[in-house]
């Protein structure tokens, strides 16, 4: 039983790490060179962990889709499942790094920050709106 209950824990992580360094791809019958796609997300992971000076860029990898045959293309991101999809018509290296490394550069900042600047944000736009006479009335009653 326990090699049993061993056995699953390390298959449950393999899967896991294996699954840091992978994109899904839906091709829509769009040809596109699943190797590449590949090399290309851990290339631009690595390159922004080495431009950043970070000695490890598995902070940075969270699964991507890749959908092709989309006409609005796009990069879609749930922060809270970490979990992103590129929107792609057709297969295009530059476009689908260039969409790689904007999901890695946003998560060089961490979530704590993140918050902080849009609060700071906020305050700064509150401060330099002006109050319109139905907001004060709203207010005051």
């Amino acid at each position: 039983m326990r090699m049993l209950t061993r056995l699953m824990v390390l298959a449950v992580a393999l899967s896991t790490s294996a699954g840091w360094a992978q994109v899904r791809i839906q091709s829509n019958g769009v040809n596109v060179p699943e190797e590449k796609v590949t090399a290309l997300y851990n290339a631009t992971f690595h390159v922004v962990a080495q431009e950043f000076h970070l000695q490890d860029s598995s902070d940075l990898r969270f699964p991507v889709t890749l959908v092709l045959g989309e006409q609005n293309e796009r990069v879609l991101g749930d922060e809270v499942g970490k979990v992103y999809v590129i929107y792609m018509n057709d297969w295009n290296e530059a476009k689908f790094a260039l969409a790689a490394s904007r999901i890695a550069l946003q998560h060089l900042v961490s979530e704590e920050r993140k918050n902080r600047m849009v609060s700071d944000i906020v305050r700064r736009a509150d401060r330099i709106t002006p109050v319109s006479a139905q907001a004060l009335r709203y207010n005051t009653h």
